[in-house]
């Protein structure tokens, strides 16, 4: 797929202003620290970080929905503790996988968000399971900023029990989707077209 066309279809929707400045290089996995920086966005306020993430949110969802072999799964509501409810990013379906995604720009999330985020996860994919018996489940934290997945040891809300949460990279997520393999040089003109089209 020709993602940087892509990104232009998609932002024909959005108002923007235009304020570049390059602010940040990846590490040696290709990761970016946060979503500014992969977007190439300089002096970010918080309400701009959190509608530059809803932005890239949305791209991937439009993304996802492009894809003429996946039927998106609109709505669905992860139970969390305390008897809330969450609606997940991403939830689709392609073969005989129900894939769960809740997209994280910045996951340098402290230790009590990463555990509501893992309980989330959990909650869940225990839900799909027995709505979709017949299908496999594969459930993640999707971090577009990153061009490497990554795993983190989380502890559980109200016990001492550790989840693994699985990190999966725009890389990983795009090899998923379409067998699409891009190198950490197209990630990072991905992030600075989504940028220019954001800001």
């Amino acid at each position: 797929m020709d993602y940087l066309n892509n990104i232009s279809e998609f932002s024909n929707n959005y108002n923007s202003t235009k304020n570049k400045v390059r602010t940040g290089l990846p590490d040696k996995s290709g990761n970016f620290k946060s979503n500014h920086t992969w977007l190439e966005i300089s002096s970010l306020s918080q309400s701009i970080k959190i509608k530059a993430g809803i932005f890239v949110e949305n791209w991937i969802n439009h993304l996802v929905s492009s894809e003429v072999d996946i039927k998106m799964i609109d709505k669905y509501i992860s139970p969390t503790s305390g008897g809330r409810e969450k609606e997940m990013d991403l939830v689709f379906k392609k073969g005989n996988v129900i894939y769960c995604r809740e997209i994280k720009t910045n996951i340098e999330l402290d230790t009590e968000k990463l555990s509501v985020t893992a309980e989330k996860i959990v909650n869940l994919n225990s839900k799909l399971t027995t709505d979709y018996p017949n299908y496999t489940i594969d459930s993640r934290v999707l971090c577009p900023p990153f061009y490497t997945s990554v795993k983190k040891e989380v502890s559980r809300l109200d016990s001492k029990d550790i989840i693994t949460l699985q990190i999966e990279s725009l890389r990983d997520f795009l090899f998923v989707l379409n067998g699409d393999s891009i190198t950490k040089e197209q990630h990072k003109d991905i992030g600075s077209k989504l940028g220019r089209h954001f800001w």
